[in-house]
């Protein structure tokens, strides 16, 4: 975890150096609002073994971002879009070990501030592709958890539970606090110019930093990751 906390410092360190440098060749600022619709949701690392099963479900949610554009003479611009963004999604997880199938449905909500960075590079007139990454610093979230125990076998009348090693549920906590607030994701897009004032633009933001480590059943680490597909109507203030 430490490793991965310093690549995320170098990785803030080369950003702000290389938007030095763009910011000194740019030949107009630009400043713009968007707001967004999002499918969100998580996904999770190592998760289909040992009569394991997951399966995830997005949400929907909103977002908006202010926009300060470093656009050259030629056909590609720099942008910093600072904003925010509520991520999650619900995984329903179940078990089951041929005495019992134990599923949980699982909701959490992270409450992002985010720095998306990316490179608008121009196809034509009308149509401008966007790639970079997001640094997101959550600032709160919530959770809801629903557990469920179904036995697979007969269990004769006056035995126990660990006997037959039904009931024997997960963590009550399947998806806890982050290890790390700070994460970072890869975002792709593609947009349209309606005009001068607005654009429309459709994105996808894959999780590359885990949100947090778990261990679910039989000692099987796991990771969650957070994604999302935006929509997002693009102000463009000049």
């Amino acid at each position: 975890m430490k490793v991965k906390e310093i690549d995320l410092k170098i990785t803030i360190v080369l950003i702000a150096t290389f938007l030095l440098c763009v910011s000194t060749k740019a030949q107009e600022l630009k400043y713009s609002v968007m707001v967004g619709l999002n499918l969100v949701n998580m996904s999770l690392s190592n998760a289909s073994s040992n009569g394991f099963h997951y399966d995830a479900y997005p949400d929907i949610t909103g977002s908006v971002n202010a926009i300060i554009g470093f656009k050259s003479d030629d056909w590609w611009e720099i942008s910093l879009e600072p904003g925010y963004i509520k991520k999650g999604g619900v995984l329903d997880l179940t078990y089951s070990d041929g005495y019992n199938k134990i599923s949980s449905q699982n909701s959490r909500d992270y409450s992002n501030i985010v720095l998306p960075i990316l490179l608008n590079i121009d196809l034509n007139r009308k149509f401008y592709l966007s790639a970079g990454i997001g640094l997101d610093y959550t600032i709160s979230s919530s959770k809801n958890n629903e557990f469920r125990a179904v036995p697979l076998n007969y269990i004769p009348a006056g035995s126990t539970d660990n006997q037959y090693g039904i009931y024997t549920l997960p963590n009550d906590d399947i998806l806890p606090n982050l290890n790390n607030k700070m994460s970072c994701s890869a975002i792709l897009g593609v947009s349209y110019k309606l005009n001068d004032t607005y654009d429309v633009c459709l994105r996808y933001g894959l999780g590359l930093t885990k949100l947090a480590t778990v261990n679910l059943i039989s000692n099987i680490n796991n990771s969650t990751y957070s994604n999302y597909l935006q929509l997002a109507l693009k102000y463009n203030i000049n």
